[in-house]
């Protein structure tokens, strides 16, 4: 867990960089050196071929109410390049501005490969800002992960020109990042998770996240993860937001840990007020086992 020995000042995030971290509260593997490169989570061979899970949480303060941020862990290298969790928040909500703001991502488990590197990107529309010291920046290694019966489903191609001002679930026509028990279908309701008999009463937890971009400023946005099947559809897990001046939207939502039955199934239903937004291959849709 990383965070910084104090806060960052008159900060311009309005490029997008990575965080810096001088600071380790953890390091059990020499994932991170605070004397070079000090934005990288770097995965050592002691950890190859493991899951992990990044967390951030940044607290920021002296930003000009309505500005828009957000932050979320990407790939720098080491593997297929692309966002892999996200959050976008505008500083004016409920009728009320704010100058302050606490934004936090969690991905879900990632294969690490040796060499790999994570960072931790924000935005913020504000130039000058204060990244305060209490936010950190983690990786946990889940080193009894299930690896046996887990799903994660991708979008083949950006979806250029999409309508979601009608909320709507979204489709995964892409490979599957993986699907150890044919939960998904890519071809055929390639918007849903199924849960096969090989689950049948297991515990699991769903997430999903959505990267929009040519998105029009100050449109309201939302990610849902709703389960149906044998049952009416109930909303299980959400998120909304925001996206002020930016025309980026990131949003993501997970459930609590849900006792599945055989035939059960899970959607995103993804909301955003502009017409026709582009949303990126990062959009994803995630199943895990956590327990029986």
């Amino acid at each position: 867990m990383l965070k910084k020995n104090v806060d960052q000042t008159a900060a311009d995030y309005s490029a997008g960089p990575a965080v810096t971290w001088d600071t380790e509260v953890y390091d059990t593997d020499g994932f991170h050196d605070t004397g070079s490169d000090t934005h990288r989570i770097t995965i050592p061979s002691a950890v190859n071929n493991k899951y992990g899970i990044f967390t951030s949480c940044l607290s920021l303060s002296s930003v000009t109410s309505g500005s828009s941020a957000a932050a979320g862990t990407n790939l720098q290298s080491g593997a297929t390049t692309g966002t892999w969790s996200g959050h976008t928040r505008n500083l004016t909500g409920n009728g009320q501005a704010t100058t302050s703001a606490w934004i936090q991502s969690t991905t879900g488990p990632i294969l690490l490969a040796t060499g790999a590197i994570y960072q931790c990107g924000l935005f913020c529309s504000d130039t000058s800002i204060t990244v305060e010291s209490e936010s950190t920046y983690g990786l946990l290694v889940l080193d009894t992960f299930n690896e046996t019966m887990r799903v994660l489903a991708k979008m083949n191609a950006i979806q250029t020109a999409a309508n979601y001002s009608t909320p709507a679930a979204i489709a995964f026509d892409g490979t599957d990042v993986y699907d150890t028990h044919a939960i998904h279908d890519p071809s055929s309701n390639n918007t849903k998770l199924i849960i096969p008999s090989a689950l049948n009463n297991l515990y699991v937890v769903v997430w999903a996240q959505v990267q929009a971009s040519s998105v029009s400023s100050s449109q309201a946005n939302s990610v849902a993860i709703r389960k149906g099947g044998s049952l009416t559809y109930t909303g299980m897990g959400g998120n909304s937001g925001n996206n002020g001046s930016s025309t980026e939207a990131w949003m993501q939502a997970q459930t609590n840990v849900i006792q599945v039955a055989m035939g059960d199934e899970f959607e995103a239903l993804y909301h955003n007020a502009d017409t026709s937004v582009d949303l990126q291959t990062s959009t994803c849709l995630g199943l895990r086992v956590v327990g029986s």
